[in-house]
């Protein structure tokens, strides 16, 4: 599913960028895309992913984690866990949230997205809590039930499946984001087209997905990634595309 997701929006991308503008639609692209604080906005995006990559640490970790043992501690640990959680969420959506007075509408429908889908990864999380916290109560009143423990199995799931819907924002919010970096200086009919970020300013920002991808130097689009890998193979695949020149070319 993950797969079909990233592959409708790389698609999507690539056509809008390939396709030759006529007047009119270039006339629109430069109001609803003009070159003011791209650099500026694309790093500090990339940079709140970093909080982003310790959810997704943290998620791997709840699913790995051993539940055998003390189980007053285990659901503790998850509670803690949810509550980085949505530490980390405030803090991202802050570092894109300061640009929403900048004005270009296409950093704002990023901006929405993302924050958007922050948010609902809170509202997730805090249900989550509500559920682990329960589960903590019942625990102190004696042996959990059969019925209960199957509540508690159907409505995480159910959590689970919003948490996927609100990370398909993320991957939305990425897919718009590699196109606010193109320049609003884009020709009719010309097929060359360019970014709106210098040699070094790509530079600069390759380096910084750099330090999310580890050992992993194939940051492609492809199957079994999060959510996350995958916005980050969006912006850092129109970043290395050789066909985009930069501002200074």
């Amino acid at each position: 599913m993950i797969k079909k997701i990233f592959l409708v929006l790389a698609v999507c991308l690539w056509a809008a960028a390939a396709l030759p503008l006529s007047h009119a639609q270039e006339s629109l692209f430069k109001k609803n895309n003009p070159d003011i604080a791209k650099y500026d906005f694309t790093r500090s995006y990339i940079s709140s992913f970093a909080y982003l990559q310790s959810l997704d640490k943290r998620l791997q970790e709840s699913q790995n984690r051993d539940s055998k043992g003390n189980v007053f501690k285990f659901i503790q640990w998850n509670l803690d866990r949810l509550g980085k959680d949505n530490m980390d969420l405030r803090i991202a959506k802050n570092y894109v949230s300061k640009y929403f007075t900048v004005p270009n509408p296409l950093m704002r429908k990023v901006i929405d997205t993302y924050v958007y889908a922050c948010d609902q990864l809170v509202d997730v999380n805090r249900l989550e809590r509500d559920l682990w916290q329960k589960m903590y109560e019942d625990n102190k009143q004696g042996e959990i039930s059969p019925q209960q423990d199957k509540k508690f199995l159907s409505d995480q799931q159910g959590l689970s499946v919003r948490r996927k819907t609100a990370m398909v924002s993320l991957a939305e919010s990425a897919a718009l984001a590699a196109k606010l970096m193109l320049s609003e200086n884009t020709k009719e009919k010309q097929a060359t087209k360019r970014l709106a970020l210098t040699s070094k300013e790509r530079d600069q920002l390759l380096r910084k997905l750099d330090t999310y991808a580890g050992d992993n130097l194939d940051w492609g689009m492809k199957p079994g990634q999060t959510y996350l890998q995958g916005a980050i193979a969006m912006i850092r695949e129109v970043l290395e595309d050789p066909t985009y020149l930069s501002a200074d070319d």
